[in-house]
């Protein structure tokens, strides 16, 4: 196996190849498909249902809010925590406008642009997150986001604009246009079609404007392929920060930021997720330690996105090929039928290891399946350093004695306090585990040298 490393989240831009049908069927042949294409599988905007995308229904503050903040995040880790924002304690919460209230879906995202993105001064009377929002906003919104200055646009109803710098700012770097008459319509919302092209472009600037700022790095690996089945060689580079502490991607003119990856060798591999498409996929391994992540980003010819991201792994061992995941902490399986099996911790005396698998799902995200699966690891095998009586039994886990100078291995448990134990000189039974102690207060390893308490 292949030593990977850690990995987290995403951002940039990314359209469907031209040939692959519409994710949703109210924008197939609309002008903004492509744009709505990239950002569903960015994870940036959803669809009203799974088959409709409402492209002409308006969009509100609150909605858009939060896709900016995700097309725009600084990392991976960053993005993820704008899909999935953690829980707060909402005893600690102070909301910063009196029409937004703690326990709104919302909260979250207004905290997080308040002061950077969003200002009381602007909205005295409250928030009003339901409110569509307007074309000045989104274009002074996204300025904000991305650090954007600008001078005076150039529309025929400038009078009417008033955040004058902040819209030059979107419209000067092509974030936001005007009409043919020249005009500008501050006042006038986004359809979800429109805000998605907005998005886009804010996604792709985004990344630009990272990858500007870093320092292109080399990896090892030969990533000289076609990536994405239109019979061209690929190329792909990589840049790092100048701290070390993070890195972007880039394929051919597509970026997309990364999150915390150390080092610019051995964290980058070329994978194939699904051997039955065109693709075959990048995976980098980010933060090598015990929590390590792996992300697998996609090309597909017009853009580049996350395909998926796997957290929490533990120091990683990257396989491909059909043969079964080893049965250690960290090991990754690329199994090349549209999933990824991965072993993402220990349970129980390290003696469990908790496997999830990852499935491409129809709008091309690798996903979690929601299922924890458990398999016995290597770390299960022990010596009895010494002599071993339980002290605790009852009619279905009988007392039972492990000597000294034995190899042994735990053959199976409940998942709660009971192992079940076998040794080389025939020894086997239950021993009840509470804690990390045994008996006598001392703790699993005074007795089985090689395991030790994991809760």
């Amino acid at each position: 196996m292949k030593k990977l490393i850690g990995l987290i989240l995403m951002f940039t831009v990314m359209l469907t190849m031209g040939c692959q049908a519409a994710l949703f069927k109210d924008i197939e042949g609309h002008w903004a498909e492509k744009s709505i294409d990239a950002l569903v599988m960015a994870g940036v905007i959803n669809g009203v249902d799974d088959a409709t995308f409402a492209p002409e229904s308006p969009v509100t503050r609150e909605q858009f809010l939060k896709m900016l903040l995700i097309a725009s995040a600084d990392n991976i880790n960053e993005k993820i925590n704008f899909e999935n924002p953690p829980k707060l304690n909402t005893v600690l919460e102070k909301s910063p406008f009196p029409d937004v209230s703690i326990d709104r879906w919302s909260y979250y995202y207004i905290k997080e642009a308040y002061g950077t993105l969003i200002f009381s001064g602007e909205y005295p009377y409250g928030f009003g997150p339901v409110k569509d929002i307007t074309r000045e906003e989104a274009a002074v919104w996204t300025s904000r986001a991305l650090g954007l200055t600008g001078g005076e646009p150039n529309f025929t109803d400038n009078d009417l604009i008033k955040n004058k710098n902040l819209v030059g700012a979107a419209s000067g770097n092509g974030l936001i246009t005007g009409f043919a008459d020249g005009s500008f319509k501050p006042s006038q919302g986004l359809t979800r079609a429109q805000a998605a092209a907005i998005l886009q472009r804010v996604q792709v600037l985004n990344a630009k404007m990272a990858v500007d700022s870093m320092t292109e790095g080399t990896s090892t690996g030969d990533f000289s392929k076609d990536l994405n089945g239109d019979g061209t060689v690929d190329t792909v580079k990589v840049f790092l920060k100048s701290d070390g502490e993070g890195y972007a991607l880039k394929v051919n003119d597509c970026a997309f930021i990364g999150g915390l990856c150390q080092t610019e060798s051995n964290n980058y591999y070329l994978v194939d997720v699904n051997t039955k498409d065109t693709y075959k996929e990048i995976a980098v391994v980010e933060n090598d330690n015990n929590s390590a992540a792996l992300a697998i980003y996609r090309y597909t010819g017009s853009d580049l996105y996350l395909l998926g991201y796997i957290q929490n792994v533990g120091p990683i061992d990257l396989k491909t090929g059909s043969s079964p995941i080893a049965d250690e902490w960290g090991a990754v399986s690329i199994n090349g039928d549209g999933t990824v099996s991965a072993n993402i911790g220990v349970q129980f005396v390290h003696t469990m290891l908790v496997r999830k698998q990852f499935t491409l799902n129809a709008k091309n995200r690798l996903v979690d399946n929601a299922k924890i699966y458990y398999t016995m690891g290597e770390y299960s095998k022990f010596i009895v350093k010494n002599t071993l009586e339980s002290t605790r039994s009852d009619e279905g886990h009988p007392a039972i004695t492990l000597n000294s100078g034995y190899a042994g291995k735990i053959v199976s448990t409940d998942l709660k306090n009971w192992l079940y134990i076998e040794t080389g000189n025939g020894d086997s039974g239950w021993i009840y585990v509470e804690n990390d102690k045994l008996i006598k207060g001392e703790n699993l390893s005074y007795y089985l040298d090689g395991l030790w308490y994991a809760g």
